[in-house]
């Protein structure tokens, strides 16, 4: 990439991948950039490319896509605290964000999204066709606020999230991806432990989070993405400070309530 970062948000646009904002080490940054992963070295961008800056910095924040457009939410920022004492230099305080930027295909430029409810950060994004997920999450900094099992959700043709059921348990740094039209939250950590449950929701009809069969590996802040022919899963994270590869393959059926049609993981 053209700029160091992490703690940043990814998303895929078509065949353009796009990182968005982060921390590059001593600060929160807004700037994005783009690259066509299709054909390297082909595409409307062949080589990382910048393309317009967030309005507000940010880092641990969730980037999500439905309908030709990228929606940012949340994460980390900083503002200019008061300073310490007579004469001092203001200094710059983390502070976690509300905020919510939006960008259609064209990538000419952010807009202001409908606000989420409270401030969140390190929470999960999913998204289906319609709709944008923003699940668990932390609503202050590391050592300042409790795990969360709250779920939001946002269609951008409607002002507002709205609340959906809660998760089975609090989580903050856990990876969601959208695959079969079923909306999947990976690991996470609880404030006590890394993570290696699996939570579903079938459908937006059931209106309720599900649990299949777990990874082998708690893994917390992780990546997990659908492949292009929907066949699987791919999922890499951190766990216990080393990272680990694996394939999630999720099958139908044998486990459940008779009738019950509960996916299972395998992990390859």
């Amino acid at each position: 990439m053209l700029s160091p970062r992490d703690a940043l948000a990814s998303a895929c646009l078509g065949c353009e991948l796009l990182a968005i904002g982060g921390h590059d080490g001593s600060n929160y940054i807004a700037s994005c950039e783009v690259y066509s992963a299709s054909t390297p070295g082909h595409g409307r961008f062949p080589r990382w490319t910048w393309i317009p800056s967030l309005s507000a910095s940010r880092a641990f924040h969730a980037a999500t896509t439905a309908r030709g457009r990228v929606l940012v939410f949340g994460g980390q920022g900083s503002r200019t605290g008061k300073p310490g004492g007579y004469g001092d230099a203001p200094v710059r305080e983390a502070m976690v964000l509300s905020s919510c930027e939006v960008m259609d295909e064209q990538l000419q430029g952010w807009s202001s999204a409908p606000e989420l409810p409270s401030p969140r950060t390190m929470m999960a994004g999913a998204s289906t066709i319609d709709r944008h997920f923003c699940i668990g999450g932390r609503t202050g900094k590391f050592d300042q606020s409790p795990a969360l099992d709250s779920v939001l959700a946002l269609d951008l043709r409607m002002k507002s999230w709205m609340q959906l059921p809660s998760l089975r348990e609090k989580k903050y740094g856990a990876a969601a991806a959208s695959w079969n039209g079923r909306v999947y939250v990976f690991g996470g950590h609880d404030l006590a432990k890394p993570l290696s449950t699996v939570e579903v929701v079938f459908d937006e009809r059931r209106n309720a989070w599900s649990e299949c069969e777990p990874m082998k590996h708690e893994r917390v802040f992780s990546q997990v993405r659908a492949r292009v022919d929907d066949s699987r899963l791919t999922g890499a994270g951190c766990a216990h400070g080393r990272l680990r590869l694996r394939h999630l393959r999720l099958r139908q059926g044998g486990g459940g309530s008779p009738g019950e049609d509960k996916p299972s993981v395998v992990i390859t």
